[in-house]
């Protein structure tokens, strides 16, 4: 837009409109432009990004042996963290999505189950939501924000448990994360 008219006004409520939600959340510069990590938008989120259809729908069929999941059809669904799709799954066990998606290591020798087992133990000890999994992603949630003095050990269990995976801390503490095995 600002290649075809410079001068428009609409650019300049949008330019402020983006510098007034992003408020407060440290910007980087890359390539000639400001950006920000995802992480640091997720923290400002309670939503943490994920469709209000979803919360809607787990909230009203809650304890009725279903599990929501997101997905996104589409390469722009992903990169933007905004899921095209979602998927009911009648069980209420929701680490059946991951044995369903078979997801494990693709690059790194880990099967569904030894992915399973750690999850489920931080499930309980702070609760965790899966949103999405495919075969060698799981993305989850906390259910509530983790404590600064527990945010150091989840990050040492899941760069056990995914040793790729970047930038744990940011988003342990945003509340939302995602594992990959390439």
């Amino acid at each position: 837009m600002v290649k075809e008219n410079e001068n428009d006004p609409q650019i300049n409520l949008l330019v402020e409109e983006a510098i007034e939600l992003l408020n407060g959340i440290p910007a980087t510069k890359r390539y000639g432009y400001s950006c920000v990590s995802i992480n640091d938008l997720l923290k400002l989120d309670v939503t943490k990004g994920i469709r209000k259809e979803w919360w809607e729908l787990r909230s009203r069929f809650a304890g009725n042996g279903v599990c929501f999941f997101q997905g996104y059809n589409s390469t722009e669904a992903r990169a933007t963290l905004i899921a095209d799709i979602l998927i009911v799954m009648p069980n209420s066990d929701q680490y059946e999505f991951l044995r369903i998606n078979q997801t494990q290591g693709n690059n790194h020798p880990i099967e569904t189950d030894r992915i399973i087992d750690p999850l489920k133990k931080i499930d309980n000890e702070y609760g965790i939501v899966i949103i999405f999994a495919l075969l060698d992603i799981v993305e989850f949630i906390f259910k509530k924000p983790v404590e600064v003095e527990s945010q150091a050990r989840i990050r040492q269990r899941l760069h056990r448990l995914c040793p790729n995976a970047e930038e744990l801390t940011e988003s342990i503490r945003a509340g939302r994360v995602t594992l990959w095995w390439d």
